[in-house]
């Protein structure tokens, strides 16, 4: 993905291990490598999955959306995948952050 430098995204990788529809949390000092200020989130993409196929139709599993959110007083932030079943798989999400 190509981002304007212009508009001063940092772009930080994380992989996590993702159930559909559910929450994961993270320090934003765990991934940034300790910090002065919390950073926004201003956008969050799956870079790399592997989800693999429906075992009775044999048809692949797909991310549908990602969401992340960051706690402005705590620095927490929230990933969230849906899938397109009640599956739980290790994803790479890229998250767009400004300070």
């Amino acid at each position: 993905m190509l981002l304007p430098q212009s508009l001063g995204l940092k772009v930080v990788h994380v992989d996590i291990e993702a159930q559909h529809n559910t929450a994961v949390s993270l320090s934003t000092a765990s991934i940034l490598g300790g910090i002065s200020s919390i950073p926004q989130c201003v956008g969050a993409v799956v870079i790399e999955s592997a989800l693999g196929a429906d075992s009775t139709t044999g048809a692949p599993h797909k991310v549908i959306g990602v969401a992340a959110e960051i706690d402005t007083s705590t620095g927490v932030i929230s990933i969230t995948a849906k899938y397109s079943a009640s599956i739980t798989r290790m994803i790479r999400v890229a998250l767009l952050l400004k300070e």
